[in-house]
């Protein structure tokens, strides 16, 4: 943007020329009215404004230029490669270990779910034949008959 069209809100305008946001408002529809603009529905002031209506001179502040280069000569950029690509090394490292890990414990998660299947099934093999004991047991055992007193 050009210097005479920078565009500032009625605050920041009244504060530059030293008066109330309410003295440059009623402002607004006579002398102020060519540097309106309006921006998202709000009232903003050409920064000429000031020179031209009340001969006030406002430096601009200076705004350093962003260098958006970079120098790959610069230590510090040669220290950071490095340690990203030290760091991203290790990550890998760490990737191969945790799936090794993985497959380890899912190995091991096999074997204990084998390891449990077959002791249910010893336990249930060693308890058939008390079962079936048990059962003849219970027949042999069973009481006699009650007779009724008519019945004796």
């Amino acid at each position: 943007m050009e210097d005479n069209k920078e565009l500032l809100t009625v605050k920041e305008f009244a504060k530059l020329c030293n008066k109330s946001q309410q003295a440059i408002y009623k402002q607004l529809n006579n002398r102020l009215n060519p540097f309106i603009q309006l921006v998202d529905n709000q009232k903003m002031l050409e920064r000429r404004a000031l020179k031209e209506v009340f001969g006030i001179e406002v430096e601009q502040p200076i705004q350093p230029k962003l260098n958006n280069q970079f120098n790959q000569e610069n230590p510090l950029y040669k220290i950071l490669k490095d340690e990203l690509e030290a760091k991203n090394c290790q990550i890998e490292e760490l990737q191969k270990e945790l799936s090794k890990e993985r497959e380890h414990s899912r190995e091991q998660s096999e074997k204990m779910s084998i390891l449990a299947d077959q002791a249910q099934k010893l336990q249930l093999a060693q308890m058939k034949p008390q079962l079936t004991e048990g059962v003849a047991d219970l027949q042999a055992e069973a009481p006699p008959k009650k007779k009724h007193w008519w019945q004796k």
